[in-house]
C-alpha cells in the first residue's frame, strides 16, 4: 500500500514540476508587450525603422487585449519610423477631439506605461514651442509625402500651440471648454489653417477648422487687437454699476400749471442703475422742488398748505442704443410717483426721456473682461406725463380754526401735467 502511494506522489510531483516550467518558459502578456516596447525603443535607437515597425503593429493589434501603447505614442512612433501619412492621420484624429466640438473621444481605453520608449518618444517635446513645432514640420516638409499631408501637419502643429482645452468641475459634472493657451503663433496657425481650407474644400478636417477653429480663434485675436488699441472697447454694450448724483431744472405746464405755483430751491437727484448687455434698469429719486396753490383756488377753505415739498421717486427701463469711446446713450421710459401737496396728488407719473453719459476717466482694464472703474458726466431729459387729482380737507373741529383736527379725502380730477426736467451730474461707474 505504502509503494503504490509512493509511486502516486512521485508522478504528482514530475507533473507539478513539469506545469511549473511550462509556466515559466511560457511568459505572460503584459510581460510579451513590455518586451516589445522595449525592443521598438531599442530598434529606433539603432535607427532599425524595419523592426520598430514589426514592434509597433504588434501592440497596435493587441491594444484591445491590454497593450500599453497611447494614441499619441502611436502618432510619434509612427513619424520616427517614416509612415508619415499614418502619423498625421492619427495626430489629425488626436486634434479633433479639441477642434471639433462635434467629435467624440474613442470608446476604446488604451493604457499608458512610463517606460524608457515612453520618455524617449516624449524627449525634445516639453516646452512644446514654436521651434519645436517648426522642427517637426521641418522633417515632413523633407520627405515625399503629398503637400496635402503637409499642410494638415503645419495647421495641427500650429494649433496645438495655440488651443487647448480646460476642464471645469462642479460636484458631479464636468464641463469642457476650448481655450487659447499661447497667442505667439496665432498669426501663423489663422494663415495656415485658411490656407489648408482653401486648398482642399473636400477635406474631412476643413468643415470644423472653417467653421469652428479659425473664427474661434480670429474672433479672440481681434479682440486682442482692439484690446491693444481701445482697452474699453470690449465693454461696450456689456454693461454695469453706475450711481448718479445730479442737479436738475425743470420746466412745467399742462393743467395743473393753471393752479400751481412751482419754485425749484436746492434740487438734486440721487440714480442707481444696473446694466446687462444693452438692458438698463435703474431707480431715480428727485426733490428740491416747492409748490403753492395760486391765488384763488380752493377760496372756500380759510386754511391751505403751501410752499410744499415735492418729490419723486421712480423705477426705469432703457436701452444702450450707441455707446463709444467718448459717448453713450440710453433712451428710458419710467414710472414712478410723487407727493405734491396736501391739495393735490398724483395718481401716476409716467416718463420718457434720454441719458447721455460723457466718460471723463475710467481706469484700464488688467486684461479682457476685466473691472474698469470710471467717472461719467451724465446729462439727461426726460418729459414728465401725470393725472393729478384734488383732495378735500375735511375738518372734525371747527372748520374756520386753523388748529382743528382734519382728514384729507380723495377729490375730483384736476386734469393733467407735462413736465420738462434737464440735469446734469456726475457719477461712478463699475464696467
Amino acid at each position: 500500500m505504502s509503494r503504490h502511494f509512493g509511486l502516486v506522489a512521485f508522478i504528482v510531483s514530475i507533473l507539478v514540476v513539469g506545469l511549473w516550467a511550462q509556466d515559466v518558459s511560457q511568459p505572460s502578456k503584459k510581460e510579451l508587450y513590455l518586451r516589445a516596447r522595449d525592443a521598438m525603443k531599442e530598434a529606433l535607437e539603432q535607427g532599425n525603422t524595419e523592426r520598430a515597425g514589426q514592434a509597433l503593429d504588434y501592440l497596435k493589434k493587441n491594444v484591445e487585449n491590454g497593450a500599453p501603447l497611447t494614441l499619441f505614442e502611436e502618432y510619434l512612433a509612427n513619424m520616427k519610423i517614416g509612415r508619415y501619412e499614418d502619423g498625421i492621420k492619427i495626430y489629425a484624429n488626436i486634434r479633433q477631439v479639441i477642434l471639433d466640438s462635434a467629435c467624440k473621444p474613442p470608446d476604446v481605453i488604451r493604457l499608458s506605461s512610463e517606460d524608457a520608449l515612453n520618455l524617449y518618444l516624449y524627449r525634445g517635446l516639453s516646452p512644446y514651442t514654436k521651434h519645436v513645432a517648426d522642427s517637426l514640420y521641418a522633417v515632413v516638409d523633407s520627405s515625399s509625402i503629398s503637400q496635402e499631408y503637409k499642410d494638415l501637419y503645419k495647421t495641427l502643429l500650429y494649433s496645438e500651440l495655440v488651443l487647448g482645452l480646460r476642464v471645469f468641475k462642479s460636484y458631479d459634472k464636468s464641463v469642457i471648454f476650448n481655450v487659447i493657451n499661447d497667442t505667439t503663433a496665432a498669426e501663423e496657425f489663422l494663415q495656415a489653417a485658411k490656407d489648408y481650407t482653401q486648398r482642399y474644400p473636400v477635406s474631412p478636417y476643413t468643415h470644423y477648422l472653417k467653421e469652428q477653429t479659425v473664427p474661434f480663434v480670429q474672433e479672440y485675436m481681434d479682440e486682442q487687437r482692439q484690446f491693444r488699441t481701445n482697452p474699453w472697447a470690449h465693454k461696450y454694450y456689456t454693461g454695469g454699476l453706475g450711481i448718479y448724483l445730479s442737479k436738475w431744472v425743470g420746466i412745467f405746464g399742462g393743467d395743473v400749471a393753471k393752479y400751481v405755483d412751482y419754485e425749484m430751491d436746492g434740487t438734486f437727484m440721487a440714480e442707481i442703475q444696473v446694466q446687462v448687455m444693452r438692458v438698463v434698469l435703474g431707480v431715480f429719486y428727485m426733490s428740491g422742488l416747492n409748490s403753492e396753490l395760486k391765488e384763488g383756488y380752493f377760496s372756500n377753505y380759510d386754511v391751505y398748505f403751501t410752499n410744499a415739498g415735492t418729490s419723486y421717486f421712480s423705477v426705469l427701463l432703457g436701452i444702450d442704443v450707441y455707446e463709444q469711446k467718448y459717448v453713450k446713450v440710453t433712451p428710458f421710459v419710467a414710472l414712478g410717483g410723487g407727493d405734491m401737496m396736501d391739495e393735490i396728488t398724483y395718481d401716476y407719473l409716467f416718463y420718457l426721456g434720454a441719458n447721455v453719459d460723457i466718460p471723463l476717466f475710467a481706469t484700464r482694464p488688467s486684461r479682457i473682461g476685466g473691472l474698469s472703474a470710471g467717472v461719467h458726466i451724465r446729462l439727461k431729459y426726460m418729459a414728465q406725463f401725470g393725472s393729478m387729482d384734488e383732495r378735500s380737507i375735511v375738518f372734525e373741529g371747527k372748520e374756520d380754526s386753523y388748529y382743528g383736527d382734519f382728514d384729507i379725502e380723495d377729490g375730483h380730477k384736476i386734469g393733467n401735467s407735462l413736465n420738462h426736467f434737464f440735469s446734469i451730474g456726475i457719477g461712478f461707474y463699475l464696467w
